[in-house]
């Protein structure tokens, strides 16, 4: 007997072989850095662009993608896509799809033209991966530090952070997906020679924080303080 969990996944899957016939039909065909092409490259960019896209402008509302976006990266549903990283591409991406949306009066258009609407949503999107628009690699400099370092940019991320002197800002993203521990260190002054536990912002594994480079000249720290208080 088939289970909800084994029917959703079987949905996800043939999603995947449509999504992956479209996109190589307008030339995005994928590359073998991350496993069989279509993991975490143009064409799994193109594939929850292109989706997303899809249920965006067929229910003309931008709510029913988003959450189906969010339901494919939990652990149950998404496997390797729940993991920090893909999440963040796979969202990214998710993203761009729905702003690449045609209105209701556009569709009407082409469907009394005779022309197909998920065709032309399908070459609009791969235009939009050719492009850049969308995350294609998971070093992509668009992704968290943590991402880049772990997939391909470590001696790039650190030889530009190793050239830091002086003191920053810790900011978080201000969400409730933030670490306490990082929510502790929000808008507090450290310097780029004494690292606090677990590194600076974004070197901690799905770190998304920033730092915040101040000119420390003539300034103190409560009056550093006091510009992010006003």
């Amino acid at each position: 007997m088939v289970n909800d969990n084994e029917k959703e996944t079987g949905i996800k899957d043939s999603l995947f072989v449509w999504a992956n016939d479209y996109g190589k039909k307008y030339g995005i065909e994928g590359n073998k850095k991350y496993g069989p092409p279509g993991h975490h490259d143009d064409l799994d960019a193109f594939r929850h662009a292109f989706c997303h896209c899809v249920v965006a402008t067929f229910t003309q509302t931008k709510i029913y993608s988003w959450v189906i976006g969010h339901l494919m990266e939990i652990e149950v549903l998404g496997g390797n896509s729940a993991m920090p990283c893909p999440k963040a591409m796979d969202l990214y991406n998710n993203k761009v799809g729905r702003s690449l949306i045609i209105r209701r009066e556009q569709v009407q258009r082409l469907a009394i033209k005779g022309d197909d609407v998920v065709d032309f949503l399908a070459q609009k999107v791969a235009d939009a991966v050719k492009n850049g628009k969308t995350i294609n690699d998971l070093a992509d400099e668009r992704m968290p530090s943590s991402c880049q370092i772990k997939y391909g940019k470590k001696d790039v991320y650190n030889k530009k952070q190793s050239k830091k002197t002086g003191k920053y800002i810790w900011r978080t993203e201000g969400d409730g997906e933030v670490r306490m521990s990082h929510q502790l260190r929000d808008g507090k002054v450290f310097e780029w020679d004494n690292p606090p536990e677990g590194g600076h912002p974004g070197e901690d594994y799905g770190c998304r924080c920033v730092a915040e480079d101040i000119d420390e000249e003539g300034i103190s720290n409560k009056e550093i303080a006091s510009i992010w208080e006003r």
